[in-house]
């Protein structure tokens, strides 16, 4: 989580980081930000995926995609 730091958080050289926003549907909470680092040093930047390994896609995508499975159990207090 972003907000409550006294300064930005340090961003390593070469690393590709997800800027996410969350909020909670139908409420006036205050919207709060999390930054995401993607582990391409533990994990190919480039998934190729199964079927017939025809099709690539970005590992940036499937995090962006399965988001909520990500977020919402270390943000469930949010």
């Amino acid at each position: 989580m972003l907000e409550g730091l006294k300064s930005a958080p340090y961003l390593k050289d070469k690393t590709t980081y997800l800027l996410v926003t969350l909020n909670k549907k139908n409420t006036n909470q205050k919207i709060k930000h999390a930054l995401i680092e993607i582990p391409v040093s533990l994990l190919s930047r480039f998934v190729v995926l199964p079927k017939e390994n025809k099709y690539i896609i970005l590992l940036d995508d499937v995090i962006r995609y399965c988001l909520d499975e990500v977020i919402y159990p270390v943000f469930r207090t949010f």
